[in-house]
């Protein structure tokens, strides 16, 4: 199993909400890329949630440092995660790449 999937598969199994997107995305839904980091939308009120998941995974990530720059590079026990923020829908943001919502 790739890293960045496994990464999303931990996160979602400690109770994080958000929206893989990006070739994580791609290898979740089976494709043929092999993505070097795991890149998440989360909104706002599904931060504490995923910044929890996220420390238990040994990232020093905190939720005011997300919800102030609203998009944050980290490194996780699981490898390299860029988290962004935001109440817009996904389907706006990812223009034409598939995206997969995990909802814990």
């Amino acid at each position: 199993m790739l890293r960045p999937v496994a990464l999303a598969l931990e996160l979602e199994a400690l109770g994080a909400s958000f929206v893989v997107v990006g070739s994580a995305a791609r290898a979740v839904r089976g494709l043929d890329v092999r993505p070097a980091d795991l890149d998440v939308v989360v909104r706002p009120h599904d931060v504490d949630a995923f910044v929890a998941a996220a420390r238990a995974l040994g990232s020093d990530l905190t939720a005011a440092r997300l919800l102030r720059c609203r998009d944050v590079h980290v490194d996780t026990a699981w490898g390299p995660l860029d988290v962004f923020v935001t109440d817009v829908p996904v389907a706006s943001i990812v223009a034409g790449e598939p995206a997969l919502r995990v909802a814990a």
